[in-house]
């Protein structure tokens, strides 16, 4: 029984090995194929505006990778194989397969082939048989690729920047829809709101985001945040029963503006706050004083 768990062990090990070895290979494969797909986009993006050129080199790499981990994981070499191969490049006269054959048999022909096969792999190492050989012709592909992705995506040409352009734009177009998302949040959960004025503020936001979607440049932009802008205090100003809605408004407009710093727009979001409360005390005081009147 100890005999025929060794030769299990020893056949999965050069199962592993030999699995490991085909992992590097189909690695290697894929990644030149990946990258030669890479430096496709990258001479793209040298000629026409590509968005997010260095996200989508790294993604299709990246997908080569392990679509090749995924094939080495599928193709994982067989224990039968395993068993051959190690016959061969041992020289064992197909001792170890024909013993793995017969692992489940208990007579005298089986115990006599299992013998056999155990003691002729002994002093096997399955290391020195089976070699992971590293294939300089390929490492040299894979570098030459990736030099030239990295040394041609440093070149500045006229679409590259017109692609960073709208690269910006569409990062400031979802920081937009970030605020409206948030300020729309709030108006749904406003109680003191009618579903009419719900309605009426939802639509104009939904519309400026509109305006935002079909920006293609920092010019058409401005004007869309402008707008928006214009119509946030217009409503703002409409509805004075609400003081916190009037807030949430107010800061979303400071939010809006891409002329602000972050800084700027947090010490502008408390300025505003301050002068609602203080017109807010002002009234108050103002009622206080002419009801005492």
């Amino acid at each position: 029984m100890e005999k025929r768990k060794q030769i299990k062990k020893v056949i999965k090990n050069v199962a592993d090995r030999i699995s490991l070895i085909n992992t590097f290979y189909y690695l290697g494969v894929a990644l030149i194929f990946g990258l030669i797909a890479g430096l496709i986009v990258t001479l793209t993006a040298m000629i026409f505006p590509v968005i997010y050129e260095k996200t989508y080199v790294i993604l299709i790499v990246s997908v080569a990778a392990i679509t090749a981990l995924i094939i080495a994981l599928i193709k994982r070499e067989k224990m039968e194989n395993a068993a051959l191969k190690l016959d061969k490049e041992a020289d064992l006269k197909e001792r170890v397969t024909t013993a793995y054959e017969l692992i489940d048999k208990d007579d005298e022909i089986a115990n006599a082939v299992i013998s056999s096969a155990f003691s002729h792999i002994q002093n096997i190492n399955i290391k020195k048989l089976f070699p992971v050989k590293i294939n300089i012709k390929k490492i040299g592909i894979i570098v030459l690729l990736l030099s030239l992705i990295v040394g041609l995506s440093m070149i500045d040409t006229p679409s590259r920047k017109e692609a960073k352009n709208k690269e910006e734009i569409a990062k400031i177009i979802n920081e937009k829809k970030d605020v409206i998302k948030e300020l729309k949040k709030e108006i749904k959960n406003n109680k003191e709101l009618t579903d009419e004025e719900k309605k009426r503020l939802n639509e104009q936001l939904e519309t400026a985001l509109n305006e935002f979607k079909k920006a293609d440049t920092k010019e058409e932009l401005a004007k869309a945040e402008e707008k928006m802008l214009k119509k946030l205090e217009q409503e703002a100003s409409n509805i004075d029963k609400n003081e916190e809605l009037f807030k949430s408004l107010a800061k979303a407009a400071v939010d809006l503006n891409n002329n602000l710093s972050d800084k700027e727009k947090e010490i502008a979001k408390e300025n505003v706050v301050k002068k609602i409360d203080d017109a807010k005390k002002a009234e108050e005081e103002l009622n206080k004083a002419l009801d005492e009147a």
